[in-house]
């Protein structure tokens, strides 16, 4: 069996992954023979399998399980990875060596004895002529002597792929799609829109790539977007006319090696949540270990999200950049301090349709991150600090050739903490029975979780790479507790601005407090299609002014103070029936009470309920029904609207493939009823490609609208409905 790399294309040996099997009376057939270029050497084969199962089959099992000669054979491939066409060497003892005749030898499943060499004394050889399959399996060789066979030595054989890597991976997707607006009609006074029928096509695909090899790891991926539309085209926000219809959407380059990594493309850098927090760009990244628990992080990306095929480092214009730099230090076991550092500089970038004026900007910060947890985790701590330089420098596109105000820059500071601590814990010894998936365990004991969280940035405070608002203070306090299936969530919190207290400006004060109860009842109760499951939710807010500034340096009158307190109630009930059908009610209740100078009559109150039913028709059939009806009472004017709604949705699958689907919806008011009905039929199908199937989808989907005011409401009836068509194809 010998020839050139490419004749090996006919000895690849499936189904290597496992070790040589203890054979019984069908181990026979677990014994396979690799494919030959010669009669002669297939005969030899198939006489030594035959002959070693034979002698195998009359040992006694006890055989198998005789020491092997310590030193006898030394494998030189045990210690390491070796190619898919590499030779496997055995080095033998002179008394192993003398019994060649004698020696079996097992790589996976596949008894290889008749392929075996010496070349020169004491050394033993096989393949060369063989394609090994990559992966890990064995290789045992044995001693064929009466009454059994003695093994001699087992070693791991490790093989890498093709391209040379140890274990790699390669994903490619692929998500196109054909379509378009067949049809269209429309009343007279009916919205028009704006591409009335059309036919347009569009995709988006790309690459996933991961390799190892020798503590190395590699990366790669891509991804790709295309539309004829131009106004679906990935720049079409930015560039307008001039976007490319197919485009860059992100990339990413990365290779790891014992701590150490390096990445070029699409990231999230930096994790101080005020200074730089996953701030996602293009760039290039590096993170390195510096020894004794301490390892640094360092990253140039471009000052905003970039796509397309320009810059495609990312970091081509200075004045559009955020470079970071994160020296992080383990303290003790679960603990960890990071000191993070910022430089950004961002230009104004044009946006169509954004409506805003840009600015150049540019900030520089410091900040140290300390996070960790104590008593068995318990006890979980992540705080932070930051100080900011932001700046605006001159920009001559804005000031057009004007006077401009310089801006002062303003250096400050913020920080953040936030503490959780599990007062009670579960034990997990308490639970005793057994529950599904979609259930957690019914007699857990109780735990219970509080949750502290203050954050304070100082006025003017801003960075780049985060989005922290300034002239803010906020603080939370949340306890959590639960106990066989039930919890109980109870928060406050306050928020406030105008930190500096200046008198021209208007400072608010918001708080917050909610609770959320659940109860399993029918876990409690035993009877699931007659309690139902219970949640309930209270919450109140308060929003309102701290200071009165006065009205001829501020142009806030009395009037303008805000003060408003909103309750929101809400119930949901949920039934589990037999049959598979389900049943859900809820009802919310909310209110507006304005407390504002002026304004202490124009409150609101709101009650809605909501009532929803799953029956399922037949095994293939399914119906949800749905209905709501709401009233509000505005107290100033003392009117009361109301408004009813209803819903019927159907769900056909005749078979694995057809899908029918038909979704009925009206609503009414005082002022109008509307109506609308939507029809989809869908079939799936796959497209073989050669060895690859290719899951696809054709859809026609109809709907119509109508519009009718009430008498009361002027206007006229409107209708519109339109056909569209749609052909997708995937590559998973």
């Amino acid at each position: 069996m010998f020839g050139d790399a490419a004749a090996r294309r006919n000895y690849r040996l499936p189904g290597m992954g496992a070790a040589a099997p203890a054979l019984d009376s069908a181990g026979m057939a677990a014994i396979a023979t690799p494919r030959c270029r010669t009669t002669r050497a297939a005969r030899r084969v198939r006489s030594a399998s035959v002959a070693a199962a034979c002698l195998w089959l009359l040992g006694p099992t006890t055989a198998m399980a005789q020491a092997a000669l310590p030193g006898a054979v030394r494998a030189s491939f045990a210690e390491g990875w070796v190619a898919t066409d590499e030779v496997l060497v055995l080095e033998l003892a002179a008394s192993v060596a003398a019994q060649r005749s004698r020696l079996r030898l097992f790589v996976g499943r596949h008894d290889l004895s008749a392929l075996m060499r010496m070349p020169a004394p004491g050394r033993l050889e096989v393949g060369g002529n063989l394609a090994w399959d990559s992966g890990e399996t064995e290789v045992v060789l044995y001693l064929a002597e009466a009454p059994g066979w003695r093994e001699l030595g087992r070693w791991p054989l490790r093989v890498r792929t093709a391209a040379g890597f140890e274990s790699s991976q390669f994903e490619p997707r692929l998500e196109s799609r054909i379509g378009g607006r067949a049809l269209q009609r429309r009343s007279d006074g009916a919205p028009v829109t704006p591409r009335g029928t059309y036919a347009e096509a569009g995709a988006r695909g790309g690459v996933n790539f991961t390799g190892k090899r020798e503590g190395w790891q590699l990366e790669a991926a891509a991804q790709v977007q295309a539309a004829t539309f131009r106004g679906e085209a990935l720049r079409f926000s930015t560039l307008g006319a001039f976007a490319p219809r197919v485009d860059l959407a992100e990339y990413r380059l990365a290779a790891a090696h014992g701590g150490w990594r390096v990445q070029l493309g699409h990231a999230e850098v930096g994790q101080h949540p005020l200074l730089m927090n996953a701030f996602a760009a293009r760039g290039v990244g590096l993170r390195a270990p510096l020894g004794a628990g301490i390892d640094v992080a360092l990253s140039v990306t471009s000052g905003s999200t970039l796509v397309g095929y320009d810059n495609l480092s990312g970091v081509e214009e200075r004045q559009h950049r955020i470079q970071g730099a994160v020296l992080g230090a383990e303290l003790a076991k679960d603990w960890r301090i990071e000191l993070s550092g910022l430089d950004a500089r961002q230009e104004p970038r044009p946006d169509f349709g954004a409506g805003t004026v840009a600015d150049r900007e540019r900030s520089q910060g410091l900040g140290w991150r300390l996070h960790g947890k104590a008593a068995a985790g318990r006890l979980r701590l992540d705080a932070a600090w930051a100080r900011s330089r932001h700046e605006h420098p001159f920009d001559a596109a804005l000031a057009r050739d004007g006077q401009l105000a310089a801006v002062q820059p303003a250096t400050r500071d913020a920080h953040r903490i936030d503490v959780q601590a599990d007062l009670i814990t579960a034990d997990s010894a308490t639970t005793t029975t057994t529950t599904t998936d979609s259930a957690p365990p019914a007699d857990t004991g109780p735990t219970l979780t509080l949750g502290l969280q203050h954050e304070r940035s100082a006025p003017l405070y801003r960075s780049l790479a985060a989005t922290v608002s300034g002239d803010q203070q906020q603080a939370r306090g949340s306890a959590t507790t639960a106990y066989r299936g039930a919890s109980l969530v109870l928060s406050a919190a306050q928020r406030e601005d105008n930190l500096g207290r200046i008198a021209t400006l208007l400072g608010t004060r918001t708080q917050e407090r909610s609770a959320n109860l659940a109860l399993p009842l029918p876990r409690w109760l035993g009877e699931a299609s007659v309690w139902p499951q219970l949640a309930l939710s209270a919450q109140r807010t308060h929003q309102f002014a701290l200071n009165t500034p006065a009205l001829n340096d501020s142009g806030f009158a009395a009037t303008h103070r805000p003060d408003q307190v909103t309750l929101q109630q809400q119930l949901q009930l949920n039934w589990s029936l037999a049959g598979g059908a389900t049943l859900a009610a809820g009802t919310t209740r909310s209110s507006v009470d304005n407390r504002q100078t002026g304004r202490e009559q124009a409150d609101f109150a709101t009650l809605a309920h909501q009532l929803s039913l799953g029956l399922p028709l037949g095994p293939t059939l399914r119906a949800q029904l749905g209905g709501q009806r709401s009233r509000q009472l505005a107290r100033e004017s003392g009117l009361t609207g109301r408004s009813e709604a209803a819903n019927l949705q159907l769900d056909w699958q005749p078979t694995p493939r057809w899908v029918l689907g038909g979704q009925l919806s009206a609503e009414r008011s005082e002022q109008a009823a509307q109506a609308a009905l939507q029809l989809q039929l869908a079939r799936r199908f796959e497209w073989v490609a050669g060895e690859q199937k290719l899951p696809g989808q054709v859809s026609v989907r109809a709907s119509a609208q109508q519009s009718q005011p009430s008498e009361a409401a002027a206007g006229s009836r409107l209708r519109q409905g339109w056909v569209d068509i749609g052909l997708s194809l995937n590559l998973p």
